[in-house]
């Protein structure tokens, strides 16, 4: 089992505290074109995904169609209240120890994403151990799922120049 973390690709500046606001941020030209780097590599990488859970804020959906079409992956989206970026690594590992033996591709935000890097790999809650930039995939593999049992397979960066 391998689960792929992706944060959205770089988004609009958010000049509100509104939540109903922040829901609907867009991705920028260069969150656009990290995204494609990534899904270039990633394609190219022979990993597989059977299921893509996204968060249903707009930035993430915009992510998750746009890597999929140049991942040339057949997966549905699946929207998931749980990938929220105010839902807890805890929520989200309850949330995937559901699922059974399926490569699965959560994409959503920082800090969450981050934490549940750290949750999964070291069994520790700690935003700083790693913090996932934006557009950047890492792939997590499991031999058996949980806390502290997943090793790093996979990480591509978005394109930094």
């Amino acid at each position: 089992m391998i689960i792929y973390l992706l944060r959205h690709g770089q988004a609009e500046q958010n000049s509100t505290a509104e939540v109903s606001k922040d829901a609907l941020r867009c991705l920028t030209a260069k969150g656009i074109e990290d995204i494609g780097f990534v899904a270039e590599h990633y394609a190219a990488s022979n990993h597989r995904v059977d299921r893509c859970l996204v968060s249903p804020l707009k930035r993430a959906q915009q992510t998750a169609e746009l890597f999929l079409a140049e991942a040339d992956l057949k997966c549905a989206l699946e929207s998931e209240d749980v990938l929220r970026p105010e839902s807890t690594a805890h929520n989200v590992l309850n949330f995937l120890e559901t699922f059974t033996r399926q490569n699965i591709l959560l994409i959503g935000h920082n800090p969450l994403l981050s934490v549940l890097h750290t949750l999964l790999t070291s069994g520790e809650i700690n935003y700083s151990k790693k913090i996932l930039a934006a557009g950047e995939l890492c792939g997590l593999s499991f031999d058996h799922f949980g806390r502290d049992l997943g090793v790093e397979v996979l990480s591509i960066m978005p394109n930094i120049y």
